[in-house]
């Protein structure tokens, strides 16, 4: 259990088993604990290779919205995903701050709930980043997740409303 941690792995399952042992209640605390002891621990922080293929320029941006929120002191990272690889590809990267993933898919928001840090919410589609940007930051104010001055990384593509076509990354101040 704690090497998944150490190894960054996004989500422990629960075997058979141990969910149908004498103890299964205990069993969960105990994995629980562990979590949470060795992610608090540095073993949780050791480096992990992740650099990029050549030509990978969703990972790249990926990798630049985590460093660009660490060197502003952004508050989250806001994404868009029509399928939830860049909700995925951004977690990859394990920033210390929520990764909030705008979607239009129900079940892409349950998928994304099992990557590191993704926060996902559903959002109607949307015709332009700008719109996309102005609903979500509405949405994420409204739920007290953001607040006026609070920096954001925005990592989306254009034309909206198509995979694969990351080619944004922003820096913006909620209004």
């Amino acid at each position: 259990m704690a090497n998944a941690v150490m190894d960054h792995t996004d989500a422990i399952m629960l075997s058979n088993e141990t969910a149908a042992g004498e103890y299964p209640v205990e069993a969960v605390e105990m994995m629980a604990k562990i979590v949470v002891k060795t992610e608090a621990s540095v073993f949780d922080d050791l480096p992990v290779d992740n650099k990029p293929a050549d030509g990978e320029t969703e990972v790249v941006l990926s990798q630049l919205a985590r460093l660009l929120a660490d060197e502003v002191g952004a508050k989250a990272i806001l994404a868009a995903s029509i399928t939830g690889e860049t909700g995925r590809q951004i977690s990859r990267f394990r920033p210390e701050l929520p990764i909030f993933v705008a979607t239009d898919t129900v079940t892409v928001q349950r998928q994304l709930n099992l990557s590191w840090g993704v926060r996902p919410f559903i959002l109607p589609p949307c015709k332009s980043i700008e719109e996309l940007v102005e609903r979500s930051l509405a949405y994420l104010k409204q739920k007290k997740e953001l607040k006026k001055g609070d920096k954001i990384i925005i990592v989306a593509g254009e034309p909206v409303g198509h995979a694969g076509g990351v080619n944004l990354v922003e820096v913006k101040i909620c209004t």
